[in-house]
């Protein structure tokens, strides 16, 4: 089986939305904000496709952020990407 080298998994590590993963192709993005756009999109749809209707109201109040890892980093090691919202 071959491995995406391209691939990465995004995942929430907040408290309400911690554990909600995506997986990205690195080479669609430009930055880290382009990555944590694409989540939370995925993660709102998601939400609205359930009719989450707190849960929306709730992700409109958060910054979420990457800040584990520089775009940089993302690009060579395929270690998870988390979106943070608690800082």
């Amino acid at each position: 089986m071959d491995i995406n080298p391209y691939l990465r998994t995004v995942e929430g590590s907040s408290r309400i939305f911690g554990g909600f993963q995506i997986q990205i192709d690195i080479r669609h993005y430009d930055s880290v904000e382009q990555m944590t756009e694409e989540w939370k999109n995925n993660l709102h749809e998601v939400l609205q496709k359930h009719n989450f209707i707190d849960l929306l109201n709730t992700m409109k109040t958060k910054n979420f952020h990457i800040h584990t890892q520089s775009f940089e980093e993302i690009l060579i090691d395929p270690k998870v990407i988390y979106v943070c919202d608690s800082c």
